[in-house]
């Protein structure tokens, strides 16, 4: 087992062993002292990890299910369905891990809830799972910070056909397929002004994982590349206001 796998196991672990084995101590045993939490739904530190592991503990429809994996150094990303305690219905989420020594010290949580097929019929975690490609990682990292940069803080919308191929398959649950739907989403959300970070990016699919953030909204947005020489992305899965 590499050292990636064996990180993308580690938080599959703690997930399934706080949302479906109910396991309070897991904490304990997965999280460093210095833990730092993102998520503004949760407490800073240790104490809001082990407050969220009781409420899950004592919630009889508590489980989850893990679609995807990401890895990308000491950082690994969850995309799964989850539901208990304070997410007492079903809600798709992101989870960013950061690993140090073994322990997961710090993590940033995207959540929404899960809703029926969007308007091409596809959900929030259908399509390809496994893993490939790695070695694009780096060039598929710099066409997303090229396309956030142009088309979500300069707002050249003209350009968006030099980054999506026509045939976009969308997974976000207010959109459907093709390029005319995507480009109106963003326009809705986007702002002149606009600040865009992508610290972290993963290799799925010939695909890459971006932050887009503003002061007002955090976007995070999972695209495949099925055209990677072309500069073209073809699917697109996003998660909303986190």
């Amino acid at each position: 087992m590499t050292t990636s796998d064996a990180l993308g196991a580690s938080a599959r672990k703690v997930m399934i062993s706080i949302f479906r084995k109910k396991d309070v101590t897991a904490v304990d045993r997965h999280f460093g002292e210095s833990f730092i939490q993102h998520d503004p739904n949760l407490a800073d530190g240790l104490a809001g990890m082990k407050s969220l592991a009781a409420e899950i503990a004592s919630s009889p429809a508590a489980d989850i299910t893990i679609y995807r994996t990401l890895v990308d150094g000491d950082f690994v990303l969850l995309h799964s369905r989850f539901q208990g305690g304070r997410y007492a219905r079903p809600v798709i989420a992101f989870d960013l891990f950061r690993f140090r020594d073994g322990k997961i010290v710090e993590r940033w949580g995207g959540q929404e809830p899960e809703t029926s097929p969007n308007l091409s019929g596809r959900t929030q975690v259908d399509g390809l799972t496994d893993v490939r490609d790695r070695e694009r990682t780096e060039a598929n990292r710099t066409l997303v910070r090229t396309y956030r940069q142009t088309i979500m803080v300069e707002l050249r919308f003209d350009r968006i056909e030099d980054f999506f191929d026509s045939s976009l398959v969308q997974h976000a649950s207010k959109i459907g397929d093709g390029i005319a739907q995507l480009r109106a989403r963003i326009a809705s959300v986007a702002k002149k002004g606009d600040s865009c970070t992508s610290p972290r990016a993963v290799s799925w699919p010939k695909a890459t994982l971006c932050l887009f953030c503003r002061k007002e909204i955090s976007l995070r947005d999972l695209l495949r590349f099925t055209i990677c020489f072309e500069s073209r992305t073809a699917k697109s899965s996003s998660i909303g206001t986190c």
